[in-house]
């Protein structure tokens, strides 16, 4: 009879997991209460229940602890049951993750791997979290991928994020190799040509990771940041073989920072290179609306009045571009060029002592820093104040 009775549930442990392949999550939640009712220490069961929790589908910002703790509490009575549920223990800890309990997160990937080290997953999951939610400690991260990559040598994420690793511990040689291992796998993965378009930025391989970030955007075209980091690599590639000067600009990077803005519109730093780009081109009025947008999301940054100080100069606006200074000063006070610009545009009004003044404020911040920018602006304030 007992033997009839497991032979039953099986049956309908299998009928619950054809549901959940076919995303009908109420019936097959419906299904695996009737069979707790029958018998409540089956821990196959809590495993389904827990994959299948149908709230999933309406989290938000207010119910998601209640939701997710409710989905743990059944893998934690699936473990409890089967201490030796490696997916039980990698699941929890996905979901440990998200509740920011990373160092439970950890522990649960850790007696997933103890319990089955021929499984890939639980490390992948392990090395996702120290290097998106712990940080610093890539080593670990790297190794943990290691002996994944050695259970599955197909997994084209352990590539990647074994690549964003070493990228983010600058070995950025061996961060391009792993993204185009993971191109090789995967060659419609987006987030490998970028990484890899990152890495070579890095060794200063601009025309290469131009390259990169667009085949990335054409598998990824509404990415805004593929368009500015893409927009960023053109100018750069420019100014290596041009140097920086008026009029060098390529045109069509002004078209990438375009698009990132249309794509991300509160995202400050495409309207800061686009605004630098129209500078460069004497588009004034251009930059200036741009810097205005940038102040707009980026109020308590200097870099934005700097640099608007910068433009309202060249179109004469010298009190505008004072001020601009000032506000600049007041958030940053130990850039010696901030009192350099704001002197000359003290002088261009006739405010010779005011100009006088922020050329030796100027230099006494000079002489405390040790930067070729600080050195040779030290010679210009000198030379200003002879």
């Amino acid at each position: 009879m007992q033997n009839k009775n497991t032979k039953n549930i099986n049956t309908l442990l299998e009928q619950a997991k054809k549901y959940i392949d076919n995303e009908c999550y109420d019936k097959a939640t419906e299904l695996i209460n009737t069979i707790l009712e029958q018998d409540k220490n089956i821990a196959e069961a809590y495993f389904l229940r827990a994959k299948a929790n149908p709230n999933v589908n309406k989290l938000n910002e207010s119910n998601y602890k209640t939701i997710y703790n409710s989905i743990i509490d059944d893998y934690t009575r699936c473990v409890e049951l089967n201490p030796q549920h490696y997916k039980a223990f990698n699941n929890r800890g996905l979901l440990k993750i998200y509740l920011n309990d990373y160092e439970g997160a950890k522990a649960d990937f850790e007696q997933s791997i103890l319990i089955n080290p021929t499984w890939d997953k639980a490390y992948f999951n392990k090395a996702r979290l120290l290097i998106d939610y712990l940080g610093q400690d890539y080593k670990t991260a790297i190794q943990c991928l290691n002996n994944g990559i050695k259970v599955n040598s197909n997994s084209y994420m352990a590539y990647a994020y074994r690549a964003l690793a070493y990228y983010k511990e600058g070995n950025y040689d061996k961060a391009i190799k792993d993204y185009s291992t993971t191109i090789q796998i995967n060659p419609d993965c987006s987030h490998a040509y970028y990484g890899r378009g990152l890495a070579k930025d890095e060794l200063n391989n601009y025309k290469g990771s131009i390259e990169d970030y667009t085949k990335a955007i054409g598998l990824e075209p509404s990415n805004a940041e593929i368009y500015y980091k893409r927009g960023v690599a053109k100018q750069r590639l420019l100014i290596t073989s041009q140097g920086i000067s008026y009029g060098t600009v390529d045109k069509t990077s002004l078209e990438d920072f375009t698009e990132a803005i249309k794509l991300l519109p509160k995202w400050s730093e495409p309207y800061s290179y686009r605004a630098s780009s129209y500078y460069l081109l004497k588009k004034y009025d251009l930059a200036l609306k741009d810097w205005n947008k940038y102040i707009e999301l980026e109020p308590e940054n200097s870099h934005g009045y700097c640099n608007r100080g910068y433009v309202k100069h060249e179109l004469e606006d010298y009190q505008g571009a004072i001020e601009d200074y000032t506000k600049a000063i007041n958030l940053c006070d130990d850039d010696c060029s901030l009192y350099y610009s704001r002197g000359l545009s003290k002088s261009a009004i006739k405010d010779y002592i005011g100009a006088k003044e922020d050329l030796q404020l100027g230099l006494k911040v000079a002489n405390n820093e040790e930067s070729y920018l600080s050195n040779e602006l030290k010679k210009e304030l000198e030379e200003k104040l002879i």
